[in-house]
């Protein structure tokens, strides 16, 4: 049983006695009879109890519950988009190379290198920093002895992304097919 019912109930038995003046029973509760002055007492006392009550009930009505939780909830900033930026250049003996690089399943641009355009660069946009996952097709046309041949060249990894960061494309084979990964320039200049 909440307090204002309680104090609610109270103030009502105090009203009772002010009106009969007491003389009766109410379960295992015995209201003796009482003169003018008790009655007078009771009436106010139960009026202020009454008035007290029924202000509890309204005021905890407004009052909003707050529930509490085990658990405290981690709120973080949304995060903002990071830009990263990925350099092919075009190989020895190459009249030219195709790469498509697809970050975390999703295709990001395309980096085509020929005799007039070198070094082809491609600004990825992701939602956050932090690791992604990267697959690239290629294919790349050699000049070989004045005969021109077609290969296929593929790859996969994961890179580490942060804002403005520097990507090269580095063969990793010869062999067929041709393998490529994505290498931070800094970790590519501390190797050579």
């Amino acid at each position: 049983m909440s307090t204002n019912v309680v104090v609610f109930g109270f103030g009502a038995i105090l009203i009772l006695v002010a009106i009969i003046g007491g003389g009766f029973e109410l379960k295992e509760f015995k209201v003796p009879k009482v003169g003018w002055a008790p009655r007078l007492l009771a009436g106010v006392a139960g009026l202020v109890f009454v008035v007290w009550g029924a202000g509890m009930s309204s005021s905890s009505a407004e009052i909003p519950q707050v529930k509490a939780s085990s658990t405290q909830e981690q709120i973080t900033p949304a995060e903002k988009p990071v830009e990263f930026t990925i350099y092919d250049q075009l190989g020895q003996d190459r009249l030219s190379e195709q790469v498509t690089v697809l970050i975390d399943g999703k295709i990001m641009g395309q980096l085509t290198a020929d005799n007039d355009n070198p070094r082809s660069m491609l600004t990825v946009t992701v939602p956050h920093h932090g690791g992604y996952s990267y697959m690239i097709d290629a294919t790349k046309v050699v000049n070989v002895g004045g005969t021109l041949y077609r290969y296929a060249g593929t790859g996969q990894g994961t890179i580490q992304v942060e804002d403005h960061k520097k990507f090269e494309l580095v063969e990793s084979s010869t062999s067929y097919p041709w393998m490529i990964s994505i290498m931070e320039q800094s970790e590519l200049q501390k190797s050579q």
